[in-house]
């Protein structure tokens, strides 16, 4: 991929934040990844898996994300530091970056885009006012200056973020939110974005369906944005087609394991679908694949999937046997040497 693609990501010591043993994951636990420049930019990065359902009551984060979290962390300090190495981009300005954790989560995201609209509002002059304060001058503690905000990854929080940063004119840039939704600019005015919409992947998933002629097949989708705008958009092309749909389900990604059991057995009533189209998320690809394995069925379907899934080593890992013969999409990134030489040097000894 592009490093311009890329470069917002996040920090591999510096932004883990793993909440005690019963404690809730409140802002106060929440850390932050800064690199101090003239101008900053907030970046929102999952660096954590999104809440499981009994833990979203109290917004506690799940595990550690090392490909969609730590990864692009990194290359977020990467890019910048190239920026700010270069005369010709930037002369005598010092990019920064703060980093913020959004779990892959609309309410943490919300909660974190909330801290960069008040350093992007915050008085300059240190006064402070209203009702029970004193106009006394006090000394401003604030020295970001945030003038936009890159993220967060999935097209779903993207929106709600975006909801929220245009009632304050703050730019947003997307790395990774594909919805095609987001391409209106007469709802997402200040939103724009590095990658292409969804409506291309249903496109080539519909090219791949025809070229083998397969006219009968299931669908499952992610339940958020991301899945439902992408299957409408697939769903379209497929009646264009004159291609059939046998199944239809869609599956939030945190569910428990047994929704994506009963996901499975629906899809197994469509006994002449061999063909599962997931417009997914890639670990609603994942809990979809580990419960074709728990229910003895792996070799029953063909998975195509949208780019959620596609070179994902941890949406494969420990069920590569049963990921085999699908396929998927991933969108035209070429690779970044620099990073793999710079990622792989790091150490936590190094990476303060």
């Amino acid at each position: 991929m592009s490093l311009s693609g890329w470069w917002l990501g996040f920090a591999l010591v510096v932004l883990i934040a793993t909440p005690e043993q019963g404690e809730t994951f409140m802002q106060k636990n929440r850390k932050t990844a800064l690199l101090q420049g003239d101008i900053l930019i907030g970046a929102l990065v999952s660096v954590h898996h999104q809440p499981k359902k009994q833990s979203i009551k109290t917004h506690t984060c799940g595990e550690i994300r090392e490909q969609y979290g730590i990864q692009r962390v990194e290359a977020a300090f990467q890019a910048v530091d190239e920026i700010n190495s270069n005369p010709d981009l930037l002369p005598n300005i010092t990019l920064g970056i703060e980093i913020r954790d959004s779990c892959w989560y609309s309410s943490i995201a919300l909660e974190q885009s909330l801290e960069f609209i008040r350093d992007a509002l915050s008085d300059p002059s240190g006064l402070s006012s209203g009702a029970g304060s004193s106009l006394c001058p006090r000394p401003n503690n604030r020295t970001k200056n945030i003038v936009g905000v890159v993220g967060p990854g999935s097209s779903a929080v993207t929106i709600q973020v975006q909801n929220l940063l245009q009632l304050f004119n703050i730019p947003q840039v997307g790395y990774s939110a594909t919805s095609r939704d987001l391409s209106d600019k007469s709802r997402f005015s200040d939103f724009l974005r590095v990658v292409p919409s969804d409506y291309y992947q249903a496109q080539v998933m519909i090219d791949i369906v025809r070229h083998y002629n397969w006219t009968y097949v299931s669908t499952v989708h992610t339940d958020g944005n991301y899945g439902q705008s992408g299957m409408t958009a697939f769903k379209e092309l497929a009646e264009q087609f004159n291609l059939c749909i046998a199944k239809e389900d869609t599956v939030l990604s945190n569910a428990e394991d047994f929704v994506y059991d009963e996901v499975i057995k629906r899809l197994l009533e469509a006994e002449r679908a061999n063909v599962v189209v997931c417009f997914c998320e890639g670990m609603t690809v994942r809990n979809l694949f580990k419960a074709t394995k728990r229910n003895n069925v792996t070799s029953r379907f063909l998975f195509i999937g949208s780019d959620g899934w596609a070179d994902r080593t941890d949406v494969v890992k420990g069920l590569e046997d049963v990921f085999i013969g699908g396929i998927s999409i991933k969108i035209t990134s070429p690779y970044v040497h620099t990073f793999d030489e710079l990622y792989f040097n790091l150490s936590p000894f190094n990476n303060t």
